[in-house]
């Protein structure tokens, strides 16, 4: 009787431990391209990342893809972040 008790709160409290500490969910990263130019700046919406993760980690997935640099259209930057 009483290791058939241990058993089921052991069970319980792995298994509300699990479900607190898992909250997977769809976030989307979303960016915007900046074309600066002699006129002006230029801003475009780039692309759609979609992450299944903790909000923490999406976010810092987001942030990974801010960057900048030079095509034929001129300087850009891309910047992200999560909705």
């Amino acid at each position: 009787m009483y290791m058939k008790k241990m058993v089921l709160i052991v069970g319980g409290l792995l298994s509300l431990g699990a479900g607190l500490t898992s909250c997977k969910e769809e976030n989307v990263c979303s960016c915007d391209k900046t074309y600066i130019t002699g006129t002006g700046a230029s801003v475009q919406n780039y692309t759609l990342y979609p992450y299944t993760d903790t909000r923490r980690k999406a976010q810092e997935r987001c942030k990974t893809n801010n960057t900048g640099d030079m095509d034929a259209e001129g300087t850009y930057t891309i910047t992200c972040q999560l909705q």
